[in-house]
């Protein structure tokens, strides 16, 4: 399903994955714990290397070892 929200955090709130494909400032601030604590399952494909993997999170960077 495609659904057009707000803000970042509206598009989070129990999403089991997440993928980031462009390097938008909006995505600037989001910190890992913060899609811990909104995404239902966090799953992360960063495509743009945006984030760092943390504990609790299953984190693709493109170019990056998993996590």
């Amino acid at each position: 399903m495609l659904a057009s929200v707000g803000s970042i955090e509206e598009a989070l709130r129990g999403a089991e994955c997440a993928v980031f494909l462009v390097n938008h400032d909006v995505f600037q601030g989001i910190r890992v714990e913060t899609m811990k604590r909104l995404m239902a399952s966090p799953v992360v494909v960063d495509g743009k290397n945006l984030f760092e993997g943390g504990e609790g999170i299953v984190y693709l960077g493109i170019g990056k070892r998993s996590y």
